[in-house]
């Protein structure tokens, strides 16, 4: 893991800019969550009577209750800000956290793509939301969110809606121009035990949500939500710009170039690493410091493509893939530094 942490905050840092992965492949681990609420309040009861009933206990569990307290204040007003690019396997979906009382924000829930099958080789799943987004909000002590940006139509970017909804309230879902229009996401808010406000974002417009603005970049004209059609947002977290590509094609990521203030420290690639996505002249505008490929591990569409993996090489670009490291994570700032963390397991 120090080799993980070390490669990459060099590399964002500016101090290096050494092509290829960061670090090494292995099977990727997500977190199963935190504590619920409930929990902590049964364990703060029961420490206040045990101490009420044994005075000679009272300074140990006091500071038992302080200690919980701080606990349970750091998960719901976070000191740092954070990134999550959630192993969601061949799918996307993000979650950014800001510091104290800042926003609560997904990005994409991520989804299974289904094929047709004959009616002996169906079978039923569990929403993969419950086994990789929910644990991670929970994990994060979120529940509820301010918005989800829902990049586009694919079942891999925004399958999982529906659960979401119904899991979790939800104040607003925001889309491409267009894609309000969309009759699966139609559905999934009027079915939300609380429907949310769904808005349409297209090139120039910007969200402030808890004093952190999202940018759109693209569509330039309303859509349909096909890949062509994909929301692309950047924001600033602490120090570093984030760009969120959805599955925009090259020939898009050429228009979104001609916005001279385009600006990205750390790009969530396009279509997970597909060739037809990840175009040299959006990196050689952009510099990135680093690049994050969310895609499943062995995915039958072989992403990402060894053509883009070969481009970012070209152009000094580092990586982090979801397919290799799991759940990846972006924290800054602690103690005056930024840092990345994985679900690589370095023991094995």
């Amino acid at each position: 893991m120090d080799r993980v942490l070390g490669g990459v905050r060099k590399c964002v840092a500016g101090g290096g800019r050494a092509p290829g992965p960061v670090g090494e492949s292995d099977r990727g681990r997500i977190a199963s969550g935190a504590l619920p609420g409930w929990v902590f309040a049964g364990l703060l009861i029961s420490t206040l009577v045990l101490a009420f009933d044994r005075p000679h206990w009272r300074w140990g569990l006091g500071a038992g209750v302080v200690l919980l307290g701080g606990v349970c204040c750091l998960r719901a007003w976070p000191l740092t800000d954070r990134v999550a690019f959630i192993d969601v396997g061949q799918g996307d979906s993000s979650l950014v956290v800001g510091r104290g009382n800042g926003p609560r924000v997904l990005i994409d829930t991520g989804g299974r793509v289904t094929f047709p099958r004959a009616a002996w080789q169906e079978r039923h799943y569990a929403p993969g939301i419950t086994f990789n987004v929910l644990p991670v909000l929970r994990y994060h002590g979120i529940q509820r969110l301010d918005a989800v940006f829902i990049s586009h139509q694919d079942a891999d970017h925004m399958g999982d809606l529906p659960g979401l909804l119904a899991a979790i309230p939800v104040r607003r879902v925001y889309v491409g121009a267009g894609m309000a229009a969309n009759e699966r996401l139609q559905r999934a808010v009027a079915q939300a035990p609380q429907p949310p406000i769904v808005t349409e974002l297209q090139a120039g417009q910007q969200v402030r949500i808890r004093g952190m603005t999202f940018q759109a970049h693209h569509p330039h004209r309303p859509g349909t939500g096909t890949n062509e059609d994909s929301l692309v947002l950047t924001a600033q977290i602490h120090r570093r710009r984030f760009l969120w590509l959805g599955d925009l094609d090259k020939a898009g990521e050429r228009t979104i170039l001609k916005n001279p203030a385009l600006a990205a420290e750390v790009i969530k690639l396009g279509h997970h690493g597909a060739a037809t996505s990840t175009d040299h002249a959006l990196l050689a505008a952009l510099q990135p410091r680093l690049g994050i490929i969310s895609a499943g591990r062995n995915n039958r569409y072989g992403h990402p493509a060894p053509a883009t993996l070969h481009t970012l090489r070209q152009a000094g670009v580092p990586w982090l893939s979801t397919a290799e490291m799991g759940y990846i994570e972006y924290i800054g700032p602690l103690w005056g530094h930024d840092y990345w963390h994985t679900a690589m397991d370095w023991s094995k």
